[in-house]
């Protein structure tokens, strides 16, 4: 199994978008950075590209860290992290996110990275991809979400949330569809590029305050431990 590579590994985690018309209500800001009016949809999977989590219906415009710090994965990850994780357990995303505790990114590469820290990045690189063959695959069912028609937003969610639920259903009962390579997703490039630390803690009315500031800063220390001691386990293995 290819979570073998980085143990502790329980899912990959990853944002797409899903192209809509452009919405009545405040348009400016369903408008991504590809100039088309969409929406965020944040998903989990398994080694089996069943969808574990999801969150989706963020406008467009928003980036992938900021959609992961609103959602309630984050909060759960900050106030429920016993009751979700077992020790040593984590998801694996893209360097658009946090790297904390329970959430592996790879090094930013500036160019300057330590063999041991690219073996790193190409484990967890080689590992993230099955994030995207669920997002291909979810394609290759259902082609409407290459563009939906929007007339109502809460069922342009709902029509879409049903969508992945029948994308597991299929799954379960062993209903084989072709994946789409992964260089045919549009999101399947690695981004390098991660907001500030402090950027994850404003005044967001979404985004946990108070003891969630402190509690998120303290996975942040724990992450880079722990982002090192895995860089470190791996010399040697691959």
């Amino acid at each position: 199994m290819i979570f073998v590579l980085i143990l502790g590994t329980v899912g990959l985690m990853d944002g797409t978008h899903i192209n809509i018309t452009r919405p009545s209500d405040d348009p400016a800001a369903f408008r991504d950075r590809h100039a088309n009016y969409s929406i965020k949809v944040q998903g989990v999977c398994d080694h089996q590209l069943l969808i574990r989590d999801l969150y989706l219906g963020e406008a467009g415009s928003l980036h992938d860290a900021r959609v992961f710090r609103r959602s309630p994965l984050f909060r759960n990850i900050l106030f429920r992290d016993r009751e979700m994780f077992s020790e040593g357990e984590h998801i694996v995303a893209d360097s658009a996110y946090p790297n904390i505790d329970r959430v592996m990114t790879p090094f930013v590469n500036n160019g300057h990275l330590a063999p041991n820290q690219r073996r790193y990045n190409s484990c967890l690189s080689r590992i993230r991809v099955k994030i995207e063959h669920t997002w291909g695959r979810h394609t290759n069912l259902w082609r409407r979400s290459k563009r939906i028609e929007v007339y109502n937003m809460d069922t342009c969610v709902d029509h879409q949330a049903a969508t992945y639920v029948l994308h597991n259903f299929r799954i379960i009962h062993d209903d084989n569809v072709p994946i789409m390579d992964a260089d045919d997703v549009e999101d399947g490039i690695q981004q390098d590029i991660v907001e500030n630390d402090d950027d994850y803690i404003d005044n967001d009315p979404l985004v946990p305050q108070g003891d969630g500031q402190q509690l998120f800063r303290q996975a942040l220390i724990r992450g880079e431990q722990k982002r090192w001691n895995i860089c470190n386990e791996l010399v040697g293995q691959v």
